[in-house]
């Protein structure tokens, strides 16, 4: 985009135009794909292992776009390759964002340790959880926290498809479709980590059963070869949800 301008407009008022020297345009299609390839060069320059698990090692990077995490069993080693991924990131002409980046302990050691990490000119925050890939990891690996999370997050999924939910003149077989492609994803994103309780089985199952009522109703007409008016209808719920 070299030699280009640009406008800003606020409404409908254009401002002054100009010019444009490096960079590319904002939400252009090609902005991601050679974002992706500068920070791949970047994780690959920076020399940190990125196979295996942390188990058999004393440093790894995980990486997917621009969620990168540093996992380490030293200070030491966590300063090593925040310096390493530091510098090969000015190499790329990029920079790592301290606002954004946080630290956190797991262990026994946690309750000693400082607020704040510092890496040369670089100083981070620590906290008790972050999300890391839309998931809540917190440090003491509570998975119903995470949860729970999902749970508030599906909820304004559902509240903002919950007119047409209630509409009665659309066939329950679509309102099913809807909460199986859009709502009950979103609740069971990264469900293949969690390790459930009781506690959190039953959350889950109220929940679910809250959006089920909404679709069929308190009554359920019998439709499995009686003609008894069945409350609550478990076949429903189970045609549904397996």
């Amino acid at each position: 985009m070299e030699g280009t301008t640009a406008k800003d407009k606020v409404q409908n008022e254009l401002y002054e135009s100009f010019h444009i020297r490096n960079g590319l345009r904002q939400e252009g299609a090609l902005a991601c794909v050679l974002f992706n390839i500068a920070l791949g060069k970047m994780i690959r320059d920076a020399n940190i292992n990125q196979r295996g698990n942390i188990f058999y090692k004393s440093v790894q990077i995980l990486a997917y776009a621009d969620d990168i995490d540093i996992i380490s069993r030293t200070p030491k080693s966590l300063q090593e390759a925040t310096i390493a991924l530091d510098r090969a990131a000015r190499r790329m002409g990029l920079e790592i964002k301290q606002a954004k980046s946080k630290y956190t302990i797991y262990g026994t050691k946690k309750k000693h340790a400082e607020n704040v990490f510092k890496v040369k000119h670089m100083t981070f925050e620590r906290v008790n959880s972050f999300v890391y890939l839309g998931t809540l990891i917190t440090t003491d690996i509570n998975t119903s926290a995470e949860i729970n999370n999902r749970i508030t997050v599906d909820n304004r999924s559902y509240f903002g498809l919950v007119n047409i939910i209630k509409v009665k003149n659309i066939n329950r077989k679509y309102k099913v479709i809807i909460y199986k492609t859009i709502i009950k994803p979103i609740l069971m994103y990264g469900a293949e980590t969690w390790v459930l309780s009781k506690a959190d089985v039953l959350r889950l199952g109220v929940f679910e059963r809250k959006i089920l009522r909404r679709i069929y109703g308190p009554i359920c007409e019998g439709q499995h070869g009686d003609q008894d008016i069945m409350k609550n209808c478990i076949v429903c719920m189970m045609r549904l949800t397996w």
